[in-house]
């Protein structure tokens, strides 16, 4: 377990280390058959304010054990996955204020209820597949080779 006191990567190692993430840094990395999940924590340059970058790089296109986020074939940030963006944008925001251990908490909860079914449907070619076809990656950066891949 890291030392940080940052709640927001607390928050985010309490759900992805229990769903196989492993971190480096302020990364998560997760493998599977088909893909290697990225979930990257990135601080804005402008402010107190961060952002949850999501993304996917297919084995199939290539082999890499720890993708750099912005080098992956499928990205997007979270807010595109979640119900309420401006929700997760004010629990990423430290300029609003909210006790620590209280943004940890609703950030974690948000996580576990939203984002993670989310990325747990796309752990393998068949899931990003069906993601694809109703629309749910329509928020996301999605390469031309993997569309081919995926079959669209």
């Amino acid at each position: 377990m890291t030392k940080t006191t940052n709640p927001l990567r607390l928050a985010l190692e309490d759900v992805l280390d229990p769903a196989g993430f492993t971190r480096q840094g302020g990364t998560w990395f997760r493998k599977t058959n088909d893909v290697v999940q990225v979930v990257n924590l990135q601080k804005s340059q402008d402010g107190k304010q961060y952002f949850i970058n999501y993304a996917i790089w297919l084995r199939a296109l290539g082999e890499e054990s720890f993708p750099k986020e912005e080098k992956c074939h499928i990205r997007m940030r979270a807010g595109a996955v979640v119900s309420s963006e401006s929700n997760l944008a004010s629990l990423l925001d430290h300029d609003v204020a909210e006790p620590n251990d209280e943004r940890r908490a609703r950030l974690a909860q948000m996580l576990a209820s939203e984002f993670l079914p989310y990325v747990d449907a796309g752990q393998t070619n068949d899931g990003l597949r069906s993601l694809l076809a109703d629309g749910s990656l329509k928020k996301a950066m999605v390469h031309v080779a993997a569309k081919e891949l995926l079959g669209r």
